[in-house]
């Protein structure tokens, strides 16, 4: 499985979890409603809980989307392990956040599920960094 379509494969259980989204008050009504519940009932607001950035999911979903979560990162974990594929997930992630404008290591590394810490820590990670970043801007110059 490539990196692509590791990304995939998770993004469609994020998009088929029961999560719901409101900005306002007519859309929590509709995700309530949705759900099978009243936003004017007391005992239907404690059902639900907010995930942050207008996010929200009903208590009795929050395990398995924990699990949900934890199994994603194990998955990113292992794929991490054949530096060649990591390479060219390392190269995806630059052509996807646009790397030669913004130079933001954090955020592609995040996007990988390594923290800045462990990167700064592991020489051979930072090498396959520096080869993918090589071939990345190697790509610019022959397409220009």
């Amino acid at each position: 499985m490539t990196y692509a379509e590791l990304k995939q494969k998770q993004q469609q259980e994020v998009n088929e979890f029961p999560l719901g989204f409101a900005f306002g008050n007519d859309q929590f009504a509709e995700m309530m409603s949705e759900w099978g519940l009243d936003c004017d009932n007391k005992e239907d607001l404690r059902k639900i809980v907010s995930i942050g950035a207008g996010g929200y999911v009903q208590k009795k979903d929050v395990p398995a989307m924990e699990d949900m979560f934890k199994r994603h990162k194990k998955e990113l974990r292992e794929f991490r392990k054949n530096k060649n594929e990591l390479k060219k997930a390392i190269l995806h992630e630059m052509f996807n956040i646009e790397y030669e404008y913004s130079h933001d290591d954090e955020h592609l590394l995040n996007n990988l599920g390594i923290n800045l810490n462990d990167f700064s820590a592991n020489e051979e990670l930072q090498k396959l960094f520096k080869d993918a970043e090589k071939e990345y801007h190697d790509s610019f110059i022959l397409n220009r």
